[in-house]
This record gives structure tokens, C-alpha cells and sequence, in this order.
């Protein structure tokens, strides 16, 4: 018992008692517990100095890895160093590099049979973080090692590279990732409970939803051009109400994404006079077509307000009746195919024409124009 007591002096209190508690029931077990104590114990101390080498080589290598330093990364995993060693947030270096766009340190992590599809906490892969930040050399090495494009971060909303590209406009990258075979209609889940408190999965929003959102129109022409559904419900709403969602805060050249959805067929009802001044600034945007039943949209919009308006006289409501008559006329007019000509001279022979509503009508069927498609202005262009 004399090399058990030796045992003991060099154990914590804590366990020290455990032990006591534990001799107290089986003493051959309890001895070949503290043998197997004073083992480990042996094992620390003659591996001590080589455990602190091991943990400064793995910060060497983080370090190396975000200054982009290649000849360090390289020395140290020549050094044996983990290759696949991950930080508290479970990233590994492959999100280092990817983070802080460290091309030449991702060759050599590479090279080195890193874990390409690696996730950390939040279920991020490194493609997932070049993608976000637009870095598309970071983006291209890692397609080129397969990395996946349709693995979703768990905790945020199992959103894919592709939804965080087209949230934070990366064009580039989000060519790459179509490219490379992208689901473009993924949508984001969220998970929320109902008024019986029972837990349900909510479809989400689509990349266009996100890219038509914050206005970034060079990712919304790609998603357009790669055949995206511009009517694609997402969260109870299309890319264009996504769009006119975030009207408060338009400036003058914040329209070219809405005459992209409409000019691509996005389906589209005026709900207020907010709406309708936004789709006449756009109106020469549009192609004859889009155009055509953009002034069938406005005068079904008049229509259902006048029907809705309350007139005390029945002067103001006579009025009334004759404007819907006027509206009722021209949206007959247009539904029978009649030409610009014919649609200018009907609007033009009723004196109720030179009143707001009716001339901004009057001013668009003027401007129908047979050129299509019409071509977008400059301060909307893609390059």
C-alpha cells in the first residue's frame, strides 16, 4: 500500500475522496484503478513538453494560414501538424483560408488532404464563407477539389453558398456556383411554432428572393438568365414583393430590378398608390407587351378604387359612375387588340382626360412604342 499512498500524494483532493469512497467497496478493484492512474500520470509527464509543442504548432499553422503565409504552412505540416485541426468555433483551416482569402496557404492546405466539405458550429462549409464574400479564386480552387454546393448551414436557416452569394451580390461567385450545378430554387427553412405551439418548417426564400431584395441587379439578371421562377412564393412573397417590400428605401436608380422581374414575367397587382408611382417611373423600361398589361393592371387598380370611393351627392357619384364607364371602355379597347392609333384617338375624344389619373393613361398608351425589347438606361446597364 506504500506505492498506492505515493499514488494518491500526487492525485487532487477531489479524487483523492472518490477513491477512498471506492476502496471502501472492492479493494482489488480500486487498485488496479489507481494503477491505471499512476500510468496516465506517467504518460503526462514524459509527454508534457511534446503536448505544448503540438498545441504552439497548431496556432503557428492558424496564424501562418490567415497572413497567407505558404512557406510556414508548408514547414509545419511537413512538421506532422493536424491539417484538419479545428478551432473553438469548430472551424478548420480550410475557413481560415477561405475567410481571409489566403490563395497561396489553401494550395498547400489542399495538397495536404484537408477535409473539403468540413463544416464548423453553425454548419458553415469554406465554400459557404468564400461564397459570402465574394472571393472567387478561393471559390474556384475549392469547386475544382469537389467541394458541395448544396451543403446547407444548420443553424442558419440551411442556407446553401448560393443563398449567401446572391444575398450579398457576389455576381461572380454566383456564376461559378450556377456553373457548377447549383440548386437556384433552394429555399431557406425556418422553423417556428404555431398557435398550438407545434413546430413546423416554414419554406423559405429562394437566392432571387435575395438578391431582388437588396437591390443587386447584375445577381438578379444571372438568376433571371439561369431560368430562376420570377413568381416563386418565399415567405409569402415573390422577388418582386420582396422588392417592393424595402420601397422606403428607393432612390432614383433603384428600379432597374423591378423591370427586370416584370420584363422576365413576374405576376403583379398595384395595392396602393406607393406601387403605382414606382411602375410608372419604370414604364419605359418595359417591353410593349409588359407595358400593355402594366395599363391594364393600373386600370383595374383605378377601377376598384372608384368602386370603393364613397361620394355624399349624387352629383360626385354620377361622376363617378362616368369615370368607371370611360375605364370600362378603354380596358375593352385594349382587350380587343385595337392598335396604338385607335387606343389614342378613344382616350382622347372624353374631356375627362385632362384629370391626373386618366392623363398618366393618356401619356402611356401614347408611349407604346413597337421596338422589343426596349432597352434598359444607363445608370441600370450590367457590365
Amino acid at each position: 500500500m506504500r506505492g498506492h499512498h505515493r499514488i494518491l500524494n500526487q492525485l487532487p483532493k477531489d479524487i483523492k475522496f472518490h477513491l477512498m469512497l471506492f476502496c471502501m467497496r472492492d479493494l482489488a478493484i480500486v487498485s488496479y484503478e489507481l494503477f491505471q492512474l499512476w500510468l496516465n500520470i506517467q504518460y503526462l509527464k514524459n509527454n508534457k513538453e511534446n503536448s505544448e509543442t503540438i498545441s504552439n504548432r497548431g496556432i503557428a499553422l492558424l496564424r501562418a494560414t490567415k497572413f497567407n503565409q505558404a512557406s510556414g504552412v508548408k514547414k509545419l505540416l511537413a512538421e506532422r501538424a493536424d491539417v484538419n485541426q479545428e478551432s473553438k468555433t469548430g472551424g478548420t483551416l480550410l475557413h481560415v483560408a477561405a475567410e481571409f482569402n489566403s490563395k497561396e496557404a489553401l494550395k498547400e492546405i489542399l495538397a495536404n488532404g484537408a477535409k473539403i466539405n468540413a463544416a464548423d458550429n453553425w454548419g458553415r462549409t469554406a465554400l459557404f464563407l468564400a461564397s459570402g464574400r465574394g472571393f472567387t479564386d478561393i471559390t474556384r480552387m475549392l469547386l475544382d477539389h469537389r467541394a458541395e454546393v448544396s451543403i446547407g448551414a444548420t443553424e442558419i436557416h440551411n442556407a446553401r453558398p448560393i443563398h449567401c452569394a446572391a444575398e450579398n451580390g457576389r455576381a461572380g461567385v454566383v456564376k461559378q456556383l450556377v456553373d457548377a450545378k447549383a440548386n437556384i430554387e433552394a429555399s431557406l427553412s425556418y422553423r417556428q411554432h404555431d398557435w398550438y405551439w407545434r413546430l413546423q418548417t416554414i419554406v423559405g426564400e429562394r437566392p432571387l428572393h435575395l438578391a431582388a431584395r437588396n437591390n443587386h441587379l447584375p445577381t438578379t439578371k444571372l438568376l433571371i438568365d439561369a431560368k430562376a421562377d420570377v413568381n416563386a412564393p418565399g415567405y409569402g412573397k415573390t422577388p418582386l414583393k420582396e422588392r417592393l417590400s424595402q420601397q422606403h428605401r428607393f432612390r432614383e436608380d433603384d428600379l432597374g430590378v423591378i423591370a427586370l422581374l416584370l420584363n422576365a414575367g413576374a405576376i403583379v397587382k398595384i395595392n396602393n398608390d406607393d406601387e403605382l408611382v414606382i411602375f410608372s417611373k419604370i414604364f419605359r423600361l418595359l417591353t410593349p407587351v409588359i407595358q400593355k398589361q402594366m395599363i391594364l393592371i393600373e386600370i383595374d387598380y383605378h377601377l376598384s378604387t372608384f368602386r370603393n370611393q364613397y361620394y355624399p351627392t349624387a352629383e360626385e357619384a354620377e361622376f363617378r359612375d362616368k369615370k368607371i364607364q370611360v375605364l370600362q371602355k378603354l380596358k375593352e379597347a385594349f382587350q380587343q387588340g385595337k392598335n396604338q392609333n385607335e387606343l389614342a384617338k378613344l382616350v382622347s375624344e372624353d374631356s375627362l382626360w385632362s384629370e391626373a389619373p386618366f392623363l398618366a393613361l393618356y401619356e402611356k398608351i401614347n408611349a407604346l412604342s413597337p421596338a422589343e425589347p426596349r432597352c434598359l438606361p444607363a445608370w441600370c446597364v450590367i457590365v
